[in-house]
């Protein structure tokens, strides 16, 4: 996965890859009559599950191959084909492919292994395939792939074991994996689920058509409805977020499993924000910020397909949960809380009436029916509707025991929701409980989904909840142009960082540098006492580590003395750095200790971070990031996804923070770095002060750094 293919702008992916995935005619090059080998199994395949295009066997000496005519070379067809399988050894591949672009060959797979994977001498031959696909516009999947499936037409062009144990259904939900043995595991997951499969592939080494071409492709497929991904890594992050935002657009549904970690460089030593975004914090943000829902187990990822199926989305993040358990309502408000369901109550009116019919029952939400249904059953359809008519939820979720075990009972539970959804039918409703498999297709066919457990229910309703959320939200800012100044590179010492910052537009502290005791004393009587003394050294980033800052220097002797102070601290702890002085600034009001960050991450560009800060930043790790820029709406969301955003809002007897001066913060620093992108800027404001509402934020540290010239 070293070499890529610039790819084809969103607009034309699907015609630039329709014949790869939409063959009308394959020619399998290496196929074989022994179905136990990829060539024969492919073949195999696509006769037993009937391809209805044309199947054309190449094979250099057998004139007949399972019954087809074969013929010696891909020259012999005498006339273009859409899809070449390339099933052959390693040493024969390149010149295969560059027959096949030759003969107009419009699309090939590449089974064949021993590439990038195995080495510098099938890293170059991998590398003159991509820049075959580039000069010739043959797409190229692989190689060393499992292929790649389509299911609506029967094209099961792939040697995968999978294949011999049955297919899914048709259906909407496509398949896309980096990995082959995950993707065959996913693909029999699905069919053992009962989901509905569309297409299914494996990109293997990448040469040519990646992750992010498939997911832009089914984009724009009409018979995709859901994307279902493993993701190791990308290569083009822009590529990735384009595909992704693509999908967002045309509401689909991106479902992915993300492994692997992100290498975020040698500045972490120096730089909070890179230390804070080791591992795949960019990933995380990224996905988020673009719509895609990233699960954390095969579970979840199946269950959030599943819940998507149907195409019914909550509209928000309000539930109401019934249940015929205490136990269960227990266990699932706790998921609610876990998962971010606002388990509002029901009306007070509500709750009046359905107390007056059983008075023992549960009836604020969630509400328990109790054990009563078992002799009153109409119970069971009477809160369901009070909870349809009168809670203005955006979905249900259900526990039902093993109620729908019972033949009778299941019937009069299908005959209410059926009468229930027929007056609310763009309700989604989860539902827990043992039901047997003649009612669950039932039940599917109301599009009520059934989870045999509760909390997975409610997770599920969650993560619907969040995607469809995410198709609501704005586009993403736009990339801003470079500004006029150029960013001088290397590190900048803390008068030239909040230099910028003043530039920028973000709020700095009155300052002076001083050189000399009486300079000091003079700085802090004309800024006002008390103030704080700072160490001003480009090669020392964390100056409270040696002692770099003294704070609430209330008179001149003690400026005096702190001025001393910090040329002796220097002197002892870091004699090799270069002292310029010592900052003078007033102290600051009180507030909330935050801090704001930009890194460079390799594949995805400057990414913004903001967080809970001061010198326990990186201890705490209470931070989120977003990939630059953002607007005022995402500035908003990276604020509410701290666990300590209650500070934020007022607690315990605080004042609320002046949420809106952050916003102006993140897009003013989002848009810097946006527009300096190239110049691989890192930036640290810490502490940045945020005071309560009304009364703005102000920076009060930061170390700006240039890794390369803008």
């Amino acid at each position: 996965m070293d070499s890529t293919v610039q790819a084809c702008p969103s607009d034309h992916i699907e015609d630039a890859l329709a014949p790869l995935f939409r063959p009308r005619s394959i020619a399998i090059i290496g196929a074989s009559s022994k179905p136990e080998k990829p060539g024969g199994r492919v073949l195999k395949a696509l006769l037993r599950y009937g391809f209805a295009g044309e199947i054309i066997p190449v094979h250099v000496s057998e004139p007949e191959v399972q019954g087809l005519p074969a013929v010696a070379s891909i020259e012999e067809i005498g006339r273009p084909v859409d899809l070449a399988i390339v099933s052959i050894p390693r040493r024969a591949v390149l010149a295969t492919l560059q027959s096949c672009a030759a003969a107009g060959v419009r699309s090939a797979i590449v089974f064949s292994a021993g590439f990038a994977e195995a080495g510098e001498a099938g890293h170059a031959e991998q590398m003159k395939m991509a820049d075959l696909a580039r000069s010739t516009g043959m797409r190229i999947l692989g190689p060393n792939c499992l292929g790649m499936m389509n299911l609506g037409i029967g094209t099961i062009a792939t040697f995968s074991q999978s294949i011999n144990l049955g297919l899914p259904a048709p259906g909407k939900i496509s398949i896309v994996s980096q990995s082959g043995a995950f993707g065959t595991y996913c693909f029999i997951m699905a069919r053992d689920r009962g989901l509905p499969v569309s297409y299914w592939v494996s990109t293997g080494n990448e040469a040519d058509v990646d992750f992010a071409d498939i997911v832009s492709f089914l984009a724009n497929d009409p018979s995709t409805s859901v994307i279902l991904g493993y993701l190791e890594g990308a290569r083009d992050g822009e590529k990735l977020v384009k595909a992704l935002e693509a999908a967002r657009q045309a509401r689909k549904p991106v479902i992915l499993m993300k492994v692997g970690h992100t290498d975020v460089g040698a500045q972490a030593a120096a730089s909070h924000t890179a230390a804070l975004a080791g591992r795949d914090a960019t990933y995380d943000a990224v996905l988020k910020q673009h719509g895609a829902y990233r699960a954390r187990s095969i579970d979840e990822l199946f269950d959030v397909a599943y819940a998507c199926s149907t195409g019914r989305l909550p509209a928000g993040n309000r539930a109401g949960v019934v249940t015929v358990s205490g136990g269960a309502a227990v266990l699932m408000a706790d998921a609610a809380a876990e998962y971010g369901i606002d388990l509002a109550p029901m009306p007070d009116d509500s709750q009046r009436r359905l107390r007056e019919l059983v008075p023992f029952a549960a009836v604020r939400n969630p509400m328990d029916v109790t054990g009563q249904i078992a002799s009153d059953f109409s119970l069971y359809g009477t809160f369901i509707d009070e909870m349809l008519e009168h809670g203005r939820y955006d979905a249900l979720i259900t526990f039902e025991s093993i109620v729908g075990l019972s033949e009778k009972r299941c019937e009069l539970m299908l005959e209410t929701w059926h009468q229930s959804l027929s007056r609310h039918p763009d309700m989604p409703v989860y539902m827990s409980g043992k039901v047997t498999p003649a009612a669950l297709e039932k039940f599917e066919q109301l599009g009520i989904l059934i989870f045999e457990e509760p909390t997975r229910a409610v997770r599920a309703a969650a993560a619907a909840s969040r995607i469809a959320a995410g198709f609501t939200r704005p586009r993403p800012a736009r990339r801003v142009e470079k500004g006029a100044a150029d960013l001088p590179p290397g590190p900048m010492n803390e008068v030239q960082s909040l230099d910028w910052l003043d530039r920028i537009g973000l709020a700095t502290l009155p300052r002076r540098l001083v050189r000399s005791t009486s300079e000091a004393v003079d700085a802090a009587e004309a800024l006002g006492l008390p103030v704080a003394l700072k160490v001003v050294s480009r090669d020392i980033p964390h100056k409270s580590d040696i002692g770099g800052v003294l704070l609430g220097l209330s008179t001149a002797e003690a400026v005096a003395a702190g001025f001393a102070t910090l040329e002796e601290n220097v002197s002892r702890a870091a004699p090799s750095a270069r002292f310029e002085g010592v900052l003078v600034t007033p102290m600051a009001t009180p507030g909330i200790e935050t801090i704001i960050g930009v890194h460079r991450d390799p594949v995805f560009g400057p990414m913004v971070m903001f967080g809970v800060g001061g010198v326990m930043a990186e201890l705490l790790g209470d931070v989120t990031f977003r990939r630059a820029p953002v607007d005022r709406t995402e500035a908003r969301s990276m604020i509410f996804d701290l666990r300590s955003a209650d500070l934020f809002r007022g607690y315990r007897g605080h004042p609320p923070a002046d949420i809106t001066a952050i916003e102006s913060a993140l897009v003013a620093v989002s848009e810097f770095a946006s527009a300096y992108a190239d110049s691989h800027l890192s930036l640290d404001i810490n502490p940045f002060l945020v005071l309560a509402q009304g009364r703005g934020a102000v920076a009060l540290d930061a170390l700006l750094q240039v890794d390369a010239p803008g």
